[in-house]
């Protein structure tokens, strides 16, 4: 018995040791982490605003306002270059066919207009709804204005168009959902 409870305290130790070790390398590799997160994050908006310098997320209580009332917009920022703001972007997680949301980033110019998107992540089906990760089908976002909804359809010409995915309806939709809600809160919080 005794050397049961003998092997029961060194056991004790030993994993409070590990604990402790543990938690000191959280506290101090976390900060690391979320700056490598935050930079890979910007990496897309850079891509999108390559004129931008900074980058400021959307002021709390308005960002919880919009999440309550538009369910795909995850976060928000502001797109800054010199101190001015040069337009927004909007992190959104809509459903598609694939069994994860689409996340995808909307980047919207201060003038109302579409500066690109980018599809950060999405389990959609290789060869249909992956087409959503094409330059193309991508593409097709840029200049496009934020009054009007955007629909898809087989070939863009009007100002409230773009490309449809053919034979990947449900993708279509699901980053659309995304995008137009990202459409919506520029327009109701952030137009003149």
């Amino acid at each position: 018995m005794k050397e049961t409870a003998k092997l029961g305290l060194i056991l004790f130790l030993f994993t409070a040791i590990a604990a402790g070790v543990l938690a000191l390398t959280n506290n101090f590799t976390s900060p690391i982490i979320a700056e490598i997160e935050k930079e890979a994050s910007f990496g897309s908006l850079m891509e999108l605003f390559p004129d931008a310098d900074d980058f400021e997320e959307l002021d709390q209580d308005l960002l919880t306002n919009i999440k309550g009332k538009y369910a795909p917009i995850v976060e928000g920022h502001e797109v800054l270059q010199g101190g001015e703001v040069i337009g927004y972007s909007f992190q959104t997680e809509s459903s598609g066919y694939g069994d994860e949301p689409i996340v995808a980033i909307t980047a919207i110019n201060s003038d109302g207009t579409i500066a690109g998107i980018d599809v950060v992540s999405n389990s959609e089906t290789p060869g249909f709804g992956k087409a959503i990760e094409e330059d193309d089908f991508q593409d097709s976002f840029i200049d496009k204005s934020t009054e009007t909804e955007l629909i898809p359809v087989d070939t863009p010409a009007e100002e409230n168009e773009v490309m449809m995915i053919s034979g990947s309806t449900v993708s279509t939709q699901g980053i659309l959902t995304g995008i137009n809600a990202a459409r919506e809160v520029y327009r109701e919080n952030f137009s003149d």
